[in-house]
């Protein structure tokens, strides 16, 4: 976790190291870092939304938080990515029955 943090930092707009920040990321997600599942899915959808690719990061969000929805800086992070992107998000069954 402590890579992917690096990572986070070198793509942020203060240090703005992409290349440093990929390397970082790349180190956390390999094979031999140890890592739980739940940290992997979070490494690997910070990692997406730092690179802007929008797409696998909203699969990757989904696929987060429909494991752990109890994470709530990711449900804060998941519509600040769609806000960023002017996209909306597609109403989920719970969703649909909480406002029925």
């Amino acid at each position: 976790m402590a890579h992917a943090a690096l990572g986070d930092a070198y793509y942020s707009y203060l240090y703005n190291q992409p290349q440093d920040g990929q390397k970082e990321y790349e180190t956390a997600l390999s094979p031999a870092a140890r890592t739980t599942e739940r940290e992997r899915m979070n490494i690997q959808t910070s990692y997406a939304q730092n690179r802007d690719h929008v797409d696998e990061a909203d699969q990757l969000f989904r696929q987060y938080l429909g494991c752990y929805p109890d994470d709530a800086t990711m449900r804060f992070n998941y519509p600040n990515l769609l806000r960023r992107h002017n996209r909306q998000p597609e109403p989920s069954s719970s969703t649909v029955r909480r406002f029925a």
